[in-house]
Protein backbone atom coordinates (compact mmCIF):
# COMPACT_ATOMS: atom_id res chain seq x y z
CA UNK A 1 0.00 0.00 0.00
CA UNK A 2 1.21 3.30 -1.18
CA UNK A 3 2.02 5.75 1.17
CA UNK A 4 1.24 3.42 4.78
CA UNK A 5 3.49 3.60 7.61
CA UNK A 6 5.62 0.18 8.37
CA UNK A 7 4.59 -1.14 12.14
CA UNK A 8 7.56 0.35 13.68
CA UNK A 9 6.04 4.03 12.31
CA UNK A 10 3.08 3.83 13.79
CA UNK A 11 1.76 4.97 17.15
CA UNK A 12 -0.26 3.11 19.46
CA UNK A 13 -3.36 5.06 20.55
CA UNK A 14 -5.11 4.45 24.35
CA UNK A 15 -8.72 4.81 24.87
CA UNK A 16 -10.01 7.38 26.96
CA UNK A 17 -11.28 4.83 29.08
CA UNK A 18 -8.17 3.42 30.51
CA UNK A 19 -6.79 7.20 31.27
CA UNK A 20 -6.57 7.70 34.75
CA UNK A 21 -7.46 11.26 36.16
CA UNK A 22 -4.32 13.31 37.11
CA UNK A 23 -2.54 13.07 40.14
CA UNK A 24 -2.74 15.64 42.85
CA UNK A 25 -3.59 16.70 46.10
CA UNK A 26 -6.47 14.83 47.45
CA UNK A 27 -6.62 12.32 45.04
CA UNK A 28 -6.44 8.67 46.62
CA UNK A 29 -2.85 7.92 45.63
CA UNK A 30 -1.29 11.05 46.71
CA UNK A 31 0.78 9.33 49.56
CA UNK A 32 3.00 7.39 46.70
CA UNK A 33 3.37 10.47 44.84
CA UNK A 34 7.33 11.72 45.14
CA UNK A 35 9.56 14.35 43.13
CA UNK A 36 11.45 13.46 40.20
CA UNK A 37 13.88 15.65 37.93
CA UNK A 38 13.78 14.95 34.33
CA UNK A 39 15.61 16.45 30.84
CA UNK A 40 15.34 15.97 27.40
CA UNK A 41 18.47 13.99 25.84
CA UNK A 42 20.52 17.35 25.32
CA UNK A 43 20.15 18.51 29.18
CA UNK A 44 18.56 22.06 27.53
CA UNK A 45 15.07 21.17 29.00
CA UNK A 46 14.56 19.96 32.90
CA UNK A 47 11.54 19.53 34.89
CA UNK A 48 10.58 18.70 38.15
CA UNK A 49 7.20 16.67 38.79
CA UNK A 50 5.49 14.97 41.62
CA UNK A 51 4.66 11.98 40.26
CA UNK A 52 3.03 8.73 41.42
CA UNK A 53 5.01 6.12 39.18
CA UNK A 54 2.57 3.22 39.97
CA UNK A 55 0.18 5.28 37.52
CA UNK A 56 2.28 4.08 34.59
CA UNK A 57 2.12 4.02 31.27
CA UNK A 58 0.93 7.32 31.59
CA UNK A 59 1.23 9.32 34.78
CA UNK A 60 -1.02 12.44 34.59
CA UNK A 61 -0.73 15.34 36.52
CA UNK A 62 -1.68 18.37 37.76
CA UNK A 63 -0.13 21.56 36.72
CA UNK A 64 0.77 22.52 40.28
CA UNK A 65 2.68 19.31 40.42
CA UNK A 66 4.58 20.27 37.29
CA UNK A 67 7.66 22.70 37.30
CA UNK A 68 9.75 23.57 33.98
CA UNK A 69 13.36 24.59 35.61
CA UNK A 70 14.69 25.60 32.43
CA UNK A 71 14.61 25.24 28.74
CA UNK A 72 11.13 27.27 27.86
CA UNK A 73 12.52 29.07 24.56
CA UNK A 74 13.84 25.82 23.22
CA UNK A 75 10.51 23.85 23.50
CA UNK A 76 8.52 23.40 20.17
CA UNK A 77 5.01 22.52 19.93
CA UNK A 78 2.92 20.18 17.97
CA UNK A 79 -0.45 19.80 17.92
CA UNK A 80 -2.56 17.25 15.31
CA UNK A 81 -5.97 14.86 15.35
CA UNK A 82 -8.83 16.82 17.77
CA UNK A 83 -6.01 19.24 19.10
CA UNK A 84 -6.68 18.66 22.79
CA UNK A 85 -2.52 17.83 23.96
CA UNK A 86 -0.15 19.95 23.18
CA UNK A 87 3.32 17.35 22.27
CA UNK A 88 5.99 19.62 23.63
CA UNK A 89 9.81 18.35 21.93
CA UNK A 90 13.26 20.17 22.48
CA UNK A 91 14.29 22.04 19.24
CA UNK A 92 17.48 20.73 19.42
CA UNK A 93 17.53 16.97 20.29
CA UNK A 94 13.88 16.36 19.04
CA UNK A 95 13.07 14.51 22.49
CA UNK A 96 9.40 15.06 23.95
CA UNK A 97 9.75 14.77 27.65
CA UNK A 98 6.19 15.94 28.09
CA UNK A 99 3.30 17.01 27.00
CA UNK A 100 0.30 19.28 28.57
CA UNK A 101 -3.43 19.52 27.76
CA UNK A 102 -7.03 20.14 28.68
CA UNK A 103 -9.69 17.70 28.53
CA UNK A 104 -12.70 18.10 30.69
CA UNK A 105 -13.23 13.84 31.04
CA UNK A 106 -9.81 13.82 32.76
CA UNK A 107 -10.92 16.88 35.02
CA UNK A 108 -9.05 19.65 33.28
CA UNK A 109 -5.48 20.63 32.80
CA UNK A 110 -2.69 18.24 33.11
CA UNK A 111 0.51 17.21 32.31
CA UNK A 112 1.76 13.97 30.47
CA UNK A 113 5.58 12.83 31.83
CA UNK A 114 7.28 10.67 28.90
CA UNK A 115 8.99 7.98 31.85
CA UNK A 116 12.23 7.83 29.60
CA UNK A 117 13.27 10.72 30.42
CA UNK A 118 12.89 10.98 34.33
CA UNK A 119 16.12 10.40 36.05
CA UNK A 120 15.79 7.23 38.01
CA UNK A 121 17.44 5.30 40.44
CA UNK A 122 18.22 1.75 38.87
CA UNK A 123 15.91 -0.26 41.34
CA UNK A 124 13.00 2.74 40.14
CA UNK A 125 14.19 1.92 36.18
CA UNK A 126 14.28 -1.98 36.54
CA UNK A 127 10.83 -1.78 38.51
CA UNK A 128 8.90 -0.15 35.68
CA UNK A 129 10.38 -2.19 32.76
CA UNK A 130 9.10 -5.02 34.19
CA UNK A 131 5.65 -3.65 34.58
Amino acid sequence: MVGALPNSCRTRSLPLGKLTRPHGAGSATAMSTRTYSGSCQCGRVRFEADIDLSAQPFPLIRPHAFRLLTGEADLSDMQFGPMLGHNLFCRHCRIRPFGKGHLAALGGDFYLINLATLDLEAAEAASLQSA
